[in-house]
């Protein structure tokens, strides 16, 4: 008798281990996410099958249309090759993404099975995530054995729209203008040779004179010496 309950539960752990190793699960990456309003975010949707072979997966990913709108998804690079519902835009209200495929044969093995990309436009200042709900994922052994655990969500974190401020003008310096006051009898000739005249008369000429001398009239009067 207690040869069998021994047997019984070492088949129970085997069974139990082998459904651990064979676990399946959904992951939205990046699985955190810092951002801001008006600003745009991408979310990859991968399935992770190491130890075995899968070939159908189907589920919704969960989304607060308060703060995210879907702007696009894409299927481009996606380990489904035959939809029987493929992912879309849903309606503005809508706060889930329903999406289930096939994988042809001989199904995917991997950590990083891209499903989907979806594109969201950040709304609303605060905190959310992206989940997933209704899992399956179904191992390609002709029996369809379910092999779905649990899925990770992704945490975004949202801030107020940044504003950019704008650069002063700058004016440009006016400059003070000056009066140079001269002596009327004495006018200058800047950079040229000048000439100068005596009141005799006479020319007298030197390199680098500055200055044209003139004759200032003298008048006296009668009655002073």
């Amino acid at each position: 008798m207690r040869s069998i309950v021994k047997a019984v539960i070492f088949i129970a752990l085997i069974i139990g281990f082998t459904r651990t190793t064979q676990a399946a699960f959904f992951v939205a990456s990046p699985s955190s996410s810092t951002t801001s309003v008006g600003e745009t975010i991408t979310a990859t949707v991968y399935v992770n099958s190491s130890n075995q072979a899968i070939n159908v997966v189907s589920g919704s990913l969960i989304f607060d249309h308060t703060y995210l709108r879907v702007k696009g998804v894409s299927i481009g690079g996606s380990v489904v090759k035959f939809w029987i519902q493929e992912p879309s835009v849903p309606k503005s209200s809508a706060n889930t993404i329903e999406f289930e495929g096939v994988v042809l044969n001989p199904g995917y093995t991997g950590s990083s099975g891209r499903v989907m990309t979806v594109t969201f436009s950040v709304l609303t200042e605060g905190s959310t995530s992206l989940s997933f709900s209704s899992e399956a994922i179904l191992a390609n052994d002709g029996l369809g054995t379910d092999v779905t655990a649990a899925s990770s969500s992704t945490n975004i974190l949202i801030s107020k729209a940044v504003v950019e401020e704008k650069p002063t003008e700058s004016k440009p310096e006016t400059k003070p203008e000056t009066n140079l006051e001269t002596n009327p009898e004495v006018s200058p000739e800047i950079g040229l040779q000048g000439t100068g005249e005596t009141s005799n008369g006479e020319n007298t000429s030197s390199a680098g004179s500055m200055f044209k001398i003139t004759e200032v009239p003298i008048s006296v009067k009668q009655g002073e010496s």
